[in-house]
């Protein structure tokens, strides 16, 4: 009889033990799945913020692009940064505007544009070095059509993107100083760029030659497109963040 009671009590003891064993290793299983979940889930997160970012960017890469394919910059550099080599880079970049302004007068785009330019290079240089012989300098100049890398700059109310953009080069003298930079075409090219106005001409010559994702994107206080296309990025995010 004792030796049943005996058994009857280990076999309690095993249960217990087992039982035991059981809810601890359930208690790991559901910290486990618990971890993986939330640290799962917040992977996820990271992942669609990195994918919407290099979305962003791809779409910022692809406006740059497209709106560098179809107008023409200008480049022009002073020789140091005192005040009258810098003054002197205004006055040649005056002449050079108006000069190419009338040359190109007959073209219909960017590319006759382009090419117009490039056949002139000589004559805009002559025209840079009469300038700067007018002002009492003897100073050389070089002008050449080329790709320049510009950053983001504004024109009034339109803000070109940073990039690789055909520039019309203009470099005087040793070209140490600042530089002078603006739109050739369409003409966007400002006495005062931190001030000006872009007339409605000059903005209709910008719809003219850009897609209107393009036009908008320079103009993106005013794109309700550009809104909406950003919004839905931010709608996606917290969708999946869910």
């Amino acid at each position: 009889m004792e030796t049943i009671i005996t058994i009857l009590e280990q076999m309690k003891k095993e249960k217990t033990y087992i039982v035991k064993n059981l809810l601890v290793t359930f208690v790991c299983i559901l910290a486990g799945i618990s971890y993986i979940v939330f640290w799962g889930k917040g992977e996820v997160a990271s992942c669609h913020r990195e994918q919407e970012k290099k979305a962003q960017e791809a779409i910022k890469d692809d406006y740059q692009q497209g709106i560098a394919e179809e107008i023409l910059r200008l480049h022009v550099i002073a020789n140091s940064d005192s005040s009258k080599d810098q003054e002197l880079k205004m006055k040649v970049k005056e002449e050079v505007v108006s000069y190419v302004s009338n040359l190109t007068k007959a073209c219909d785009n960017v590319q006759q544009v382009r090419k117009m330019v490039s056949a002139h290079t000589q004559d805009i240089a002559s025209l840079a070095e009469n300038t700067i012989c007018r002002e009492g300098y003897d100073y050389p100049a070089d002008a050449e059509v080329t790709e320049c890398y510009f950053p983001v700059k504004t024109y009034g109310e339109a803000v070109f993107p940073a990039g690789y953009y055909q520039a019309l080069r203009v470099k005087i003298g040793k070209a140490e100083g600042k530089n002078w930079w603006c739109v050739l075409y369409p003409n966007l090219c400002f006495v005062d760029t931190a001030y000006g106005v872009l007339e409605e001409e000059q903005k209709e010559e910008l719809k003219k030659v850009l897609t209107r994702e393009e036009y908008e994107s320079i103009f993106t206080a005013d794109s309700e497109d550009m809104e909406i296309r950003f919004g839905f990025w931010d709608w996606f995010q917290a969708y999946q963040d869910k």
